[in-house]
């Protein structure tokens, strides 16, 4: 009987001996038919730490998120999974519902839409948008420098029971209501479109997540040997075990990759990027998620003695479903990039 010897080594996360199948772009972005994978990575932190842990709440509470549903990688259908406090979508119409933050759910016709959940919204004269609070947000600190001087609207019917409970939370809370509490009825939905702005916020977890997936490119292009060299042994480090110092090498921009061979976008589709930094001599990537934000991941120090050609890009398709390696040019920048987000 032939037996089949599947070869064991270190994991690139946890140095633990054990392999699986890991994709390098997260199966919630949509399959694909050739799509990057790398056996590097033991069954715990593929599934378990990564899958479980991080990558399940970076498809549910971030901005790339809100991409999945917009792109159809997440069906409209579980909209209202999509949220938290990464992600704060807040309407912007100049009318009564000014301020109000917003959920996202299903709209009965294979699309999604906003709505609005129960909360309070105070206008202020320190205040240039009205400030919205849920109801579990409603605390006396958070509201202590609108005590005085404020106007309150509660969306929703008069009659609902969720109009009581809130004034009786800002009551508590130390807000004093004088005359009659100004209610404002939410008309019924209806399909059109309106002004907001998405407040996203990237934290150190979503940075562990991206740096993850840089990380799997690099041995996806570059071989295992080479992801596993020490140079890149602290980001390997930081993607599983979260080394505070290291938070600083993974930086956010509000801009697409546009290769210098071609000066084509890549339109919605995911685009990463490998090469080494002319400036400092630094191993860089660049992952772009629907190519809206682009992360960029500094995976090793100033390591010129240990140069090779690496420089790759990759783009998913959407449409196609396919993967294709791209022309990256010989220019000396693979991206536009423009101003940080906050972190």
């Amino acid at each position: 009987m032939n037996v089949t010897r599947i070869e064991t080594r270190p994991c690139l996360y946890c140095d633990e001996p054990g392999r699986s199948q890991e994709h390098v772009l997260p199966q919630m972005f949509g399959t694909y038919e050739g799509n990057l994978t790398t056996w590097d990575v033991c069954r715990d932190c593929n599934n378990v730490h990564f899958g479980q842990r991080l990558e399940h709440a970076f498809g549910r509470n971030s901005m790339e998120a809100i991409f999945r549903l917009i792109f159809g990688a997440k069906s409209p259908d579980k909209a209202h999974e999509i949220g938290g406090d990464r992600v704060m979508p807040i309407y912007l119409e100049e009318d009564d519902f000014r301020g109000a933050r917003l959920t996202w759910a299903r709209d009965g016709a294979g699309s999604f839409q906003a709505e609005m959940p129960p909360q309070v919204i105070i206008h202020h004269s320190s205040l240039d948008v009205p400030r919205a609070f849920l109801e579990h947000e409603i605390t006396s600190e958070a509201i202590g420098p609108f005590l005085k001087g404020s106007k309150v609207l509660i969306p929703g019917d008069p009659d609902e029971e969720k109009v009581p409970r809130l004034v009786a939370k800002m009551e508590n809370a130390g807000f004093v209501f004088v005359g009659d509490i100004e209610r404002v009825r939410v008309p019924p939905r209806t399909e059109r479109d309106f002004l907001l702005r998405i407040d996203a916020v990237v934290d150190d977890a979503i940075a562990r997540v991206v740096t993850k997936i840089a990380v799997n490119f690099l041995a996806a292009t570059t071989g295992y040997e080479f992801a596993m060299r020490q140079e890149f042994r602290p980001m390997r480090k930081y993607a599983r075990y979260a080394e505070p110092c290291l938070r600083g090498r993974v930086h956010a921009f509000a801009r697409s990759i546009e290769l210098d061979a071609t000066r084509d976008g890549c339109g919605d589709g995911h685009v990463m990027t490998l090469d080494w930094s002319f400036a400092t001599g630094e191993v860089i990537a660049l992952i772009s998620l629907f190519n809206r934000i682009t992360y960029q991941v500094d995976l090793a120090g100033d390591v010129q003695a240990i140069w090779r050609n690496i420089r790759i890009a990759y783009h998913f398709d959407p449409a196609s479903r396919q993967v294709k390696r791209l022309d990256a040019g010989t220019g000396e920048h693979m991206t536009l990039i423009g101003a940080t987000m906050n972190g």
